[in-house]
């Protein structure tokens, strides 16, 4: 993620998810900058729980929606 267009760029990993589980899309928000959500999958390693996050902070942390937007964890 880069604030500065090509200039530089931090790495905006999702941290506090499991780590083997792969980044399926990050999508920015149109409507605020350093906004985007994020969504992992980890079903590769028998886990089937939903891990879709969101930064406010170009990526410096990340919170978990799917655990209180009403997405079952299954």
């Amino acid at each position: 993620m880069t604030k500065s267009g090509e200039e530089s760029r931090k790495d905006a990993t999702p941290k506090g998810f499991p780590q083997e589980g792969r980044v399926d899309c990050i999508t920015p928000s149109a409507h605020q900058k350093g906004k985007a959500y994020a969504a992992i999958l980890n079903y590769q390693f028998g886990d089937w729980k939903p891990y879709i996050c969101m930064t406010t902070d170009y990526g410096a942390t990340w919170s978990l929606l799917t655990a209180r937007k009403g997405i079952p964890s299954y």
